[in-house]
Parts: structure tokens; sequence; C-alpha cells
């Protein structure tokens, strides 16, 4: 001003950052009303904005933004496509999108019914009726009817055939059926 200059403020420093590159290896992992996104975290990302469209073309919304590399995005109904991209962030700005990709919420399989067994000279012959959206079953063994339960296999039929057991005990099973995306049925 008319008096003169003031002096010098502390010195402030800044370094221009260029935004981070697009997210890779994005990947959607379908469950009962949700999709789960996972991706490799992109190289100066501070944070990502989730986008969100109903059709391949888009238009793309905003679901949600994270610091992590991954998302779950829940409460949505079974059985329609969702489409999704990440854009990584940072002060320097936003890269552009992801890959996107699509997953299709969808209900657990059933509760495996009508489980039997069939003993014989040292195996058990299991049987049960296919749940619907099953994929793969997950049948576990007793020595008591309480437990603790231990996997022994993992079936793509409704059979299967426990061998090398010890004749005149006693065996109890449990089946769990399992869809594409790993969920397991509500048992």
């Amino acid at each position: 001003n008319a008096g003169g200059d003031s002096l010098e403020s502390p010195p402030a420093g800044a370094s221009p950052v260029e935004p981070p590159p697009a997210p890779e290896g994005l990947t959607a992992t379908p469950g009962n009303r949700e999709v789960v996104l996972a991706w490799v975290a992109a190289p100066r990302a501070s944070g990502y904005r989730i986008l969100h469209a109903a059709a391949a073309s888009g238009p793309w919304e905003d679901a949600g933004t994270v610091s992590a590399a991954s998302f779950t995005d829940a409460g949505l109904p079974n059985g329609l496509a969702h489409h999704y991209a990440v854009v990584a962030t940072n002060a320097g700005g936003e890269s552009v999108p992801s890959a996107a990709v699509e997953a299709t919420p969808v209900e657990p399989p059933g509760v495996p019914e009508n489980l039997r067994g069939r003993a014989g000279n040292r195996q058990v012959q299991l049987e049960w009726s296919p749940s619907a959206n099953a994929a793969y079953y997950r049948l576990k063994r007793a020595l008591d009817r309480r437990g603790p339960y231990a996997t022994v296999a993992h079936v793509t039929r409704s059979a299967y055939l426990d061998s090398a057991l010890e004749n005149g005990k006693t065996y109890f099973y449990v089946v769990r059926a399992q869809d594409e995306a790993g969920n397991m049925d509500t048992n």
C-alpha cells in the first residue's frame, strides 16, 4: 500500500501431480442382491469413483467413492445385469474409466433336500435332491450328530461315494449348495 510492502509470508511448497492411470483388472462377483467389485490399485490414486449403468452403453451414474481397491454395491435386484467401471482420482484429476465389467446378482442356491446315505463295506453312498442355482455341493462329515463337521468333498453332482471308512462306526453328513460365484445356500 502507500506505506510499502509487507514482509514475506513463510514459504509454502506444492508439487504438481499428474492424474493416475486407469485402474486395471476390474472384476465383478455377483452375490445375493449385491455385486462385489475389486481391482488392482492404480499408482498415485488417492481414491476411486465407481460408475454404474443398467446397460453396457450407459448412461453411467456415480455409485459411490472409496479409497480402497474394492466396493460392494448392495441392495440390487436379483436377475438384472449391472455394468461397472472405475475411475482413479487424485489431486491432479481423474483417470479415464477402467474397462467395464458386468455382473448379475443371483439368489443363493436352495438348501439341498432329501439327503440319504446307503451303507456298504467301508463306504457310504450319499444322494440328495439337486438344488436350484447350484453349481457345486460341499459335503461334510462328523462322528457325532452335533459335529464338528469337516469338509470331505466338493462335487458337481448330487451324489457322492464316501469310501475308506471304518466298518461299525456311524457317520453323519450334511451338504451345502454353492453357486458359480461362491454363494452358499441360506442354510
